[in-house]
């Protein structure tokens, strides 16, 4: 190979590095931006490595995440998308075929390298330390004497070592990291002005969500403080982050005066202040600039994507912004009509300004709603959820929110590879999103990938620890992965914090279902009924449980009670399998399947464990692509 090659060579592998993290990356780019055809770049890195030029790429690829791997605390997903592998799971794949190591295996075998490594410097000159270390070391050989004892002792120095570095290091790590809850703002403004105050501060949070080091407490939780009498160290405490944000608007006519602070919440130390007074329409700037402070305060270095994002403006129309932040205050209460006036405001902040990516995605989320509370026909839900969702992604095409709900729509589908990929996409560019976070843990139960779905649902409580709805998700991807213990310690800790809620007692409820001990089941289930009365998903389960319990006649009068109609099918087909009728339990699946209303995770849940096996169910789940073997439990 001359200089001129090398020379070439050097020039692709500086140009693969700059490009890592797009996972479109690939021969064309290159040919494109070098001047040069695919028969020269291919005789280029064949004769250099021997490999395809794909393969040479991913090599690059898994260079640096091995990199990332050694010297770096991020997580194996958040390595996979800064080399350009958009899926962790194929990630996984290409590291073990490379280094026969799975990342985790590789990255902990580092780390205990690492580990013997500095016991070794810091304790040069420290005879009984080196010693420990020696015997570490011993060959088999040299074991033979009490070979059993000696290596049982060693086994035991070593594990309580590195379990003390470990707990130190995690120690160190949650003493700084880099956690922040926006409590709500004060609305020192007439009472209908509340809207726009708290549009203020999600506008503030979605700039902030952007960054992704950053840990961002979900406003469902930090909203709970409204109002509060706790100090800044107990409500830190509660959501175990270091800084509060806190704020007040006044909205007067076309003026504002918006005043935040940033506490440093240890010992209630106000770092700094930061006032706008002055017309509304320019208030989208202050916005940005009040969160470009926070990430500098917790020692953040912005990339150029990230500034972009956050100065990048909702809309430039605050007409618009107007329309729309009324519309997110509407669907709040989840009412049919409510969600229906919530899509009128956002039709008004669409006709504003036609290229309002968000009131798109929320229009989206309207829709989806409308069809999974059976308010409208669901197959008009989600074809309507779907059109908004993908009119939002051609406006912006890092909308989290709109990949997300478009995510569940292909689930809905029973698209699942599509809502696979999707909702990868979403986090890609919400991170911070517990929501989104949560609906992925839900995707990835029901196709049985339950290590993942705990690893989301826990990321999502991180995020949002006192949301019920998240906690019950999650002691269900606990349950359903057999990790009763955890679930049940979740559920005893958490029972001061949600026993006002209904959703508490359904996962105390569901949770006996897994054990198979229906009665505690069904006498939690109907303490969730006496909360909410209309819960036909609570209703359902109880007519299960009876049924399992041998009290056929109340699950019957169950089945009595509501109408042979397509929004019912779900709940008539849990109920029978509670009496264990084959025939009628398989014939509402078969009937579930066209009108997208099937009992959820229909492969995994111990509802319908009696029917596996049984052709028909094994056709149903063929028919919905969980037939797939890379969907097995």
């Amino acid at each position: 190979m001359n200089n001129f090659d090398n020379t070439i060579l050097l020039k692709i592998d500086e140009f693969i590095e700059e490009n890592l993290n797009d996972s479109s990356f690939s021969a064309i780019i290159i040919c494109e931006k070098l001047g040069l055809s695919k028969s020269q770049l291919y005789r280029l890195i064949k004769e250099k490595s021997s490999l395809s030029i794909g393969l040479y790429i991913r090599k690059i690829k898994l260079e640096k995440a091995k990199y990332l791997l050694e010297n770096t605390n991020l997580r194996i997903s958040e390595i996979a998308y800064q080399v350009g592998i958009d899926s962790p799971q194929s990630f996984s794949k290409y590291f073990v075929e490379s280094y026969t190591v799975s990342p985790s295996d590789y990255r902990k075998e580092i780390t205990e390298q690492n580990y013997i490594k500095n016991i070794e410097i810091e304790n040069i000159g420290n005879t009984n330390v080196l010693e420990e270390i020696e015997v570490a070391k011993i060959s088999k050989n040299e074991l033979k004497v009490n070979k059993k004892y000696l290596a049982l002792t060693v086994f035991v120095l070593f594990s309580l070592a590195f379990l003390s570095w470990k707990y130190f290091k995690n120690e160190s790590l949650k003493r700084t990291e880099n956690a922040i809850a926006i409590l709500p703002f004060k609305n020192l403004g007439a009472a209908n002005t509340m809207y726009f105050t708290e549009g203020i501060l999600s506008q503030i949070h979605s700039s902030l969500a952007a960054i992704k080091d950053i840990k961002l407490i979900s406003k469902s939780s930090s909203s709970q403080y409204s109002n509060t009498k706790k100090s800044s160290s107990q409500i830190a405490n509660d959501l175990k982050v270091d800084y509060l944000l806190e704020g007040s608007v006044l909205n007067m006519d076309d003026k504002i005066r918006i005043n935040v602070e940033l506490i440093k919440a240890i010992d209630n130390n106000v770092i700094w202040t930061n006032t706008y007074e002055g017309d509304i329409k320019d208030v989208f700037g202050f916005m940005a600039t009040i969160s470009k402070k926070i990430a500098i305060e917790l020692q953040q270095q912005l990339t150029f994507d990230q500034l972009k994002k956050i100065d990048k403006l909702p809309t430039d129309n605050i007409n618009a912004y107007n329309e729309f932040l009324q519309g997110q205050q509407l669907i709040k209460e989840r009412t049919k009509e409510k969600i229906e006036a919530g899509i009128l405001k956002f039709e008004k902040a669409i006709g504003l300004d036609p290229t309002f990516a968000n009131a798109f995605a929320y229009k989206s989320i309207c829709y989806f709603l409308l069809g999974d509370d059976a308010s409208i026909e669901f197959n008009k839900s989600i074809k309507l959820s779907e059109k908004n969702a993908l009119e939002a992604i051609k406006l912006d095409s890092e909308n989290g929110t709109a990949y997300a709900t478009l995510a569940k729509v292909y689930q809905a589908q029973y698209k699942l590879e599509q809502s696979n990929t999707t909702f990868q996409i979403a986090l890609k560019y919400s991170p911070n999103d517990a929501q989104i976070n949560y609906w992925y843990s839900l995707m990835l139960r029901s196709i049985g990938e339950f290590d993942q779905a705990i690893f989301y649902s826990s990321k999502a409580i991180e995020l949002d620890p006192i949301y019920p709805i998240i906690m019950v998700g999650h002691i269900g991807n606990l349950a359903i992965a057999k990790k009763y213990t955890e679930a049940n310690k979740i559920l005893i800790n958490t029972k001061t914090l949600f026993s006002g809620s209904f959703q508490y007692y359904w996962a105390v409820g569901f949770y006996y279902i897994y054990l198979k001990d229906f009665e505690n089941a069904l006498k939690n289930l109907k303490i969730a009924k006496g909360m909410d009365l209309k819960n036909q998903s609570t209703l359902s389960l109880i007519a299960f449980c009876e049924g399992k319990l041998g009290n056929k006649k109340a699950a019957e009068e169950f089945l009595k009670t509501i109408p042979d109609i397509p929004d019912n099918y779900r709940a008539k087909a849990i109920a029978y399998a509670g009496l264990e009728e084959r025939e009628k339990c398989l014939e509402y699946l078969e009937k579930g399947i066209d009108v997208y209303n099937l009992p959820n995770y229909i492969k995994v849940t111990p509802i319908l464990t009696f029917l596996h096996g049984e052709p028909r169910f094994e056709a149903i789940l063929k028919k919905i692509g969980l037939a797939d073997p890379k969907f097995i439990p």
